[in-house]
């Protein structure tokens, strides 16, 4: 396999799995996960209460940063 080939194979896999986590990271944001049965807790869910100062003061980009951890797909596999 040439140099040009195995550059098209890598950046083709590359970009399927971006898009593979990008569909996965959208179908949890409509169906998310309440509740972690490994850790006994319950998950973060998406902050509904964004406003210009909730962002200035990051109380909303940390809660929005706590659910992206906590609902990021196959979170307990890695």
């Amino acid at each position: 396999m040439n140099n040009k080939m195995k550059n098209r194979v890598v950046t083709t896999a590359i970009s399927i799995f971006f898009l593979i986590i990008g569909i996965l990271c959208t179908i949890s944001y409509f169906h998310p996960i309440t509740y972690s049965e490994s850790e006994r807790r319950d998950l973060a869910q998406f902050p509904t209460n964004i406003t210009a100062e909730r962002i200035f003061d990051k109380t909303a980009i940390l809660e929005f940063e706590d659910y992206t951890v906590d609902q990021f797909p196959f979170r307990e596999v890695f």
